[in-house]
């Protein structure tokens, strides 16, 4: 029967791989990939590719010297550095965006082996699919163009999966992948592998497996936190990714705090603890969006609610309210994990009003995946979300606007190969992302000792004003130590005149 209805699955998988990778691709094409963050990873991984762990200069606040190592302490880009040799002569930046992909399709036919496998039910399992695939933070995550979160986050329900055939050897490959990928990933294994002890208390091998998960886990995280972010840490920027002021300095001390004001600490999981009353839906419509796209079944099987304790609890304690939303890739998690909690648990639910429950599930299936696209539909406006960061032009695919462009497109693809590869440049945050890999390249407008000064005029960063961007490149334009050597609408190519 499976192999039958696997083609549904394959057509699933197809269907939305070449929409996400498609609007990946389209948007580096476009010049709508950011510096932050897609320029510091492939100038990380160029790095990493030539056995080199240099300073990034794309971090363009901090005057320290900081690697994309000490700030985040992760291996994922080191492990996957041969992939640049191979892939980078083809698909050039857009490699990671390629890499990233498969990541995602990955995680997606593993939630639908883990549905079907849990309950020999296809019509569950294509409906997991779906779900992976529909829910908004899918699409959300797109914006942030490349992301750990995004990679690692795919890869649980792999290590599920895996898990649950007993294939042993593949769930220890995944689970050191993973937590050597982002230091908060071991936090999030504990949960898991208390989950994984529950479920499976009575089977006496998994119950071991689970006990050394959630071992080795706090181990890991004990050690990355007091050892290796110290050790690798650098000296004149201490860790910045701890930004739960409201539980203290550091993860020792916020345990402390939330065992000592439990009470308070709850109330912050869906208050606003900040003084800025703008912000105060941002926490109410995470919780909505995912209750509405699935996650109101687990409220009839509170264990499933286990593997997001941790996940919520970073989120909803951060100091950014970004960060307690859906946007970007910050729902990525919930996104990865929720088809599996959400189809398992229906699978256990004992519907008594109807003669026949395995009809009457496989329509709460269905209306589950229509209510999660109707909520993603819904968020792609960009009225309707609390936080208007960013357009429909960046991850609505059905939006004609994501399409087209008020420029020239080719024409500055080819202006751009005229860089010389070797050259040191200081370029503005859309272009960035196309020139990363070399050894110098700044966030403009940091110049340093750029040899070359590249920007987009139309679109200037996040952390300045308009005018006072367009000041800066007047500056550089009218300065007797810079020549423009290309000034075609909205690009600008300025080489800096040799003594």
């Amino acid at each position: 029967m499976l192999n039958k209805n696997l083609k549904y699955a394959y057509i699933i998988l197809t269907i939305f791989s070449i929409i996400i990778l498609g609007t990946s691709l389209l948007n580096h094409y476009y010049f709508r990939t950011f510096a932050l963050d897609y320029a510091s990873y492939n100038f990380a991984w160029y790095d990493y590719a030539h056995f080199r762990v240099s300073p990034n200069p794309l971090y363009y606040w901090d005057k320290n010297n900081l690697t994309f190592f000490q700030d985040h302490f992760s291996l994922t880009l080191i492990i996957l550095a041969p992939l640049y040799w191979i892939m980078s002569p083809i698909f050039g930046t857009y490699s990671l965006l390629i890499i990233q992909t498969v990541f995602i399709v990955w995680g997606g036919w593993a939630v639908y082996k883990y549905i079907y496998l849990k309950t020999k039910k296809n019509s569950l399992a294509l409906s997991s699919l779906l779900l992976y695939f529909l829910t908004y933070g899918r699409f959300s995550a797109i914006v942030a163009d490349v992301n750990l979160d995004i990679i690692l986050s795919s890869l649980i329900p792999v290590f599920l999966y895996y898990f649950e055939k007993q294939k042993f050897k593949n769930t220890i490959i995944i689970f050191i992948f993973i937590i050597i990928g982002r230091e908060n990933f071991s936090l999030w294994f504990i949960f898991i592998g208390i989950f994984l002890l529950i479920t499976n208390w009575k089977n006496n091998k998994l119950r071991v497996y689970s006990l050394g998960l959630i071992i080795s886990s706090f181990i890991y995280f004990i050690m990355v936190f007091k050892v290796l972010i110290p050790y690798f840490e650098n000296p004149n920027r201490s860790f910045a990714l701890f930004n739960y002021s409201i539980l203290g300095s550091n993860p020792f001390a916020a345990f402390k705090f939330i065992i000592n004001n439990p009470l308070k600490v709850i109330s912050y999981l869906y208050t606003n603890h900040l003084n800025d009353i703008s912000f105060d839906k941002v926490k109410q419509e995470f919780y909505l969006i995912y209750l509405l796209s699935g996650g109101f079944v687990l409220l009839f099987r509170p264990k499933y609610i286990i593997l997001f304790i941790p996940i919520i609890a970073q989120k909803m304690f951060n100091d950014l309210p970004l960060r307690w939303s859906s946007e970007f890739y910050y729902g990525i998690e919930v996104v990865s994990i929720l088809p599996i909690a959400v189809f398992s648990a229906l699978d256990e639910l004992n519907i008594r009003i109807s003669k026949n429950a395995n009809n009457l599930k496989k329509y709460l299936s269905i209306l589950i995946v229509i209510l999660a696209t109707g909520i993603t539909i819904h968020q792609f406006d960009f009225i309707n979300r609390e936080l208007k960061y960013y357009g429909p032009e960046k991850n609505k695919f059905y939006d004609t606007r994501m399409y087209s462009t008020s420029f020239d497109i080719n024409k500055i693809h080819n202006l751009i190969k005229q860089i010389p590869d070797n050259a040191r440049i200081s370029a503005s945050g859309n272009i960035a992302p196309h020139l990363a890999f070399r050894k110098k390249i700044y966030y403009f407008p940091r110049v340093d000792d750029a040899e070359y000064i590249v920007i987009l005029t139309n679109n200037p960063p996040s952390f300045m004003e308009k005018n006072e961007f367009l000041s800066q490149i007047e500056k550089y334009k009218q300065s007797p130590y810079w020549n423009t050597i290309i000034n075609e609408f909205p690009l600008i190519v300025m080489k800096k005149i040799k003594k």
